[in-house]
């Protein structure tokens, strides 16, 4: 328990850090997003839950750069600690459209979530398939009744690119923080922030601000 609590200080200390440092930072070469979530999620057997997302986003200053974003996840638990899944995702986009099967392991401890995610990345005209690696910390905190806090923090990695001779390393950071409010027994509505660091090598980084709004009912 000890261990548990003192992991959870350190980590909103170093959130808080890093979110004080991306404030005071002047972010010249940044933009605006706004992402929305449908999610429905629904029992699959005794211990299993597929989840069905779509996810319509869009650029404030780009028009006709929207993205829509389409995921099947079956998850199964393992134990009270343990989940393991997978699924696939299709983005269509002004670019080329995108296939994306992934597979995660989730491990949870009290109100602290660890996710590793796999994502073999397929572009329409590439080169070959892609290799983005995830891995995001996540800490949930009951604030009332029907009401949570989350935040959580997200590196994605590209091992392998699509094309033959681009970089690998580092494709973004995520900070995200937020509020979660439950409508009814099934339903639930979760408004946060998003912010997105794109490293860009030698040219600037992209710093993005993605307001979110996300919409989830559970069966």
């Amino acid at each position: 328990m000890l261990r548990t609590t003192g992991f959870i200080r350190a980590f909103c200390i170093g959130v808080a850090g890093i979110a004080a440092m991306t404030a005071s930072a002047a972010l010249a070469n940044d933009d605006t997003q706004y992402w929305q979530f449908l999610i429905l999620n629904a029992a699959a057997g005794k211990d299993g839950r597929l989840t069905f997302e779509i996810s319509p986003r869009a650029r404030a200053d780009a028009v006709g750069d929207e993205q829509l974003l389409t995921r099947i996840t079956y998850d199964h638990r393992l134990n009270d600690h343990v989940t393991i899944g997978g699924g696939s995702a299709f983005v269509g986009a002004v670019g080329p459209d995108e296939i994306r099967p992934h597979q995660q392991l989730i491990l949870t401890s009290g109100m602290v979530e660890a996710r590793t995610r796999v994502e073999e990345r397929f572009f329409v005209g590439a080169d070959r398939m892609a290799v983005r690696l995830r891995q995001r910390l996540q800490l949930t905190v009951p604030l009332a009744r029907a009401v949570r806090g989350l935040i959580s923090g997200e590196v994605l990695y590209n091992a392998r690119t699509q094309n033959v001779g681009m970089p690998t390393g580092v494709d973004s950071w995520r900070l995200r923080t937020g509020l979660q409010y439950r409508l009814a027994d099934q339903l639930e509505v979760t408004g946060s922030y998003l912010l997105l660091l794109s490293p860009r090598g030698v040219r600037e980084d992209q710093w993005s601000h993605v307001p979110q709004i996300m919409l989830t009912w559970r069966m």
